[in-house]
């Protein structure tokens, strides 16, 4: 059997460990069981716990368990000492305070979201969804500095946006993009995938022992963790732009299932809407990036995990040429 991710979502469920097994168990009601060892990592939503001895278990199989809030943001995750990588911590460092480190990374990271934008829209393109790409989507150009290599990322991806509002369905179009807060269900919709996408960097990279805080082409402000930010960019068309069409042209949401929030703009109706998309996501996650690929991985999730690795040896070795291209 293969390694995998436990998503418990399920309201009042709480994931117990009894005879070398991990349960999903509601109301006395097994809702799925995986043996101990071929568990990879354990997401929680609220409304769901974990009993002591599973939280023994996993801290003994040193198994990564990440706690997602309402809106797809990572609130805490289970970490372990050994995993912190002190010459990836300090090539970060050193990356981030020389100017010119700093932007090679940057401008590698935004060569990789050019490219994963560029073979996305190319699949959609394959399949009549699109008209010809802008060239604001072909080879990331040499910038002198951070302010303009922003302004090259900036266009790709309002060209990027236009793109995927002509293949998504008519009801779900928007005329731009919008966020803290996202006005319209296509604006909310895409902000939930970039917000579950961003959570799962941010696990990642806190694994692998580096600091989420010191991003390369972002910049820091406030808890904003910039680096998972920086890393999240290649996934946001493959993974999350991907996953919008694919509950968009289903017909499994409908902008009518959206409701103007309390703090401004608008979101899901109810939790059970929420759940139902997280459980899709984490469908897509486990499943082929769309048009592209990333070294050796078969899912979206191994490429992200593949993605950070690459960025961490990249710190260790001052060398951003190691941080992965999408394919």
């Amino acid at each position: 059997m293969a390694l995998q991710d436990i998503f418990i979502e399920a309201h009042q469920s709480e994931l117990r460990s009894e005879g070398g097994l991990f349960r999903v168990v509601r109301q006395g009601d097994t809702l799925g069981a995986v043996p101990e060892g071929l568990v990879r990592g354990v997401w929680l939503l609220p409304g769901c716990s974990l009993s002591r001895r599973a939280l023994d278990r996993l801290a003994a199989n040193r198994t990564p368990c990440a706690f997602l809030s309402e809106s797809g943001r990572l609130q805490a995750c289970l970490l372990y000492p050994e995993t912190v990588h002190l010459e990836a911590r300090l090539g970060q460092v050193r990356a981030f305070t020389d100017p010119q480190m700093r932007l090679g990374f940057a401008s590698r990271i935004v060569a990789a979201k050019l490219a994963s934008q560029r073979l996305f829209h190319r699949s959609l393109q394959k399949r009549g969804l699109v008209a010809a790409l802008p060239k604001s989507l072909g080879a990331a150009p040499t910038a002198p500095d951070l302010e303009t290599l922003r302004g090259v990322e900036g266009a790709a991806a309002r060209d990027a946006f236009s793109l995927l509002m002509e293949a998504a369905p008519t009801q779900w179009r928007s005329p731009g993009r919008s966020y803290r807060p996202p006005t319209d269900p296509a604006n909310a919709l895409l902000s939930l995938g970039y917000s579950l996408a961003t959570s799962a960097t941010l696990a990642f990279l806190l694994a692998e022992g580096l600091d989420p805080f010191l991003g390369m082409l972002h910049q820091p402000h406030h808890s904003m963790p910039a680096l998972a930010v920086d890393l999240v960019e290649p996934f946001r068309a493959p993974l999350a732009e991907a996953w919008f069409l694919r509950v968009a042209r289903s017909g499994m949401l409908q902008p009518s299932d959206f409701e103007p929030a309390e703090q401004g703009g608008c979101r899901l109706a109810n939790r059970d809407l929420f759940r139902a998309c997280v459980r899709s996501f984490a469908e897509a996650w486990t499943s082929d990036l769309v048009g592209c690929r990333l070294g050796a991985a078969k899912t979206a999730r191994d490429a992200m995990l593949a993605f950070v690795r690459s960025a961490r040896e990249a710190f260790s070795a001052g060398d951003p040429e190691r941080i992965l291209l999408p394919r």
